[in-house]
């Protein structure tokens, strides 16, 4: 059965009887199918994660629950197709409090098969609506971390304007540095950014990022994939990562990453 994780990332104590989950209608642009959390009074504290679905039990017997208290069935939830879908938390009053808008392609490129797999939000600070913040879960959790820390978190602090982690990745989806995060942070936004990945015969194997407006603050990710749809062999690659601003100051940012595969 479907189900929606919810994770309180606030400092404040919520009162679920008060939010609803629904989709929304892009033709007339307004919510719809809405459906009431619970009609009884549950708080939801900081820090906490939920789960809505219409049977518990079911979510439950198909992945491991490190928190099987952490759910809620619900009468009824908005339909979720496998393809693409809109998901939002709003309050009940119509207020929108998240919103996310999904495409199967958001999903690890190199999975046969995305149904039964979660997509995983990366950094909760990040956007709820950039795909760059989005992957699938894990294989070695069962594809679903429901209820509790998704399988593959980034949500390390950038300390200097561009932090690239790790040093060494393993594209392959088993939950252990899967993802190589670029992570910025400037002092002012509307810089423009170009990321050209390199392997270590300098071969641009990757066009990351081309042209892009930046907040003052983000993460690009890259998943080892290759401009041609491949997962890229193991070895030595080059990040370059080049921002520039409407005053034509130009940065370069380099550093040499590995990427690993299992043996």
């Amino acid at each position: 059965v479907d189900f929606v994780e919810l994770y309180n990332r606030s400092g404040k104590v919520l009162d679920l009887q008060q939010l609803t989950l629904c989709t929304f209608d892009t033709v007339v642009n307004q919510l719809s199918s809405i459906h009431n959390v619970t009609s009884k009074r549950s708080l939801f504290y900081p820090g906490q994660y939920l789960v809505l679905t219409t049977n518990s039990v079911i979510v439950k017997s198909q992945y491991q629950t490190n928190n099987p208290t952490g759910f809620i069935d619900m009468t009824s939830i908005p339909a979720m197709n496998i393809a693409s879908g809109i998901v939002v938390l709003a309050d009940t009053s119509g207020k929108v409090i998240d919103r996310f808008d999904y495409q199967q392609d958001m999903h690890f490129p190199l999975l046969n098969d995305t149904k039964g797999v979660s997509l995983e939000r990366l950094n909760a600070d990040q956007i709820t609506n950039d795909r760059k913040n989005w992957n699938s879960a894990a294989a070695n959790v069962g594809y679903a971390t429901p209820a509790y820390k998704n399988s593959e978190v980034l949500d390390e602090k950038v300390e200097k304007e561009i932090d690239i982690f790790p040093e060494l990745f393993s594209p392959d989806n088993d939950g252990n540095n899967d993802l190589l995060s670029i992570n910025y942070s400037f002092d002012v936004p509307g810089n423009i950014a170009n990321i050209k990945i390199y392997n270590a015969n300098g071969i641009l194997v990757r066009n990351l990022v081309s042209n892009e407006l930046l907040g003052s603050s983000g993460l690009f990710v890259w998943d080892g994939i290759s401009n041609n749809r491949e997962l890229c062999p193991i070895g030595m690659y080059i990040i370059h990562f080049q921002v520039f601003n409407s005053v034509a100051e130009v940065k370069d940012h380099k550093k040499v990453i590995v990427l690993a595969h299992k043996n």
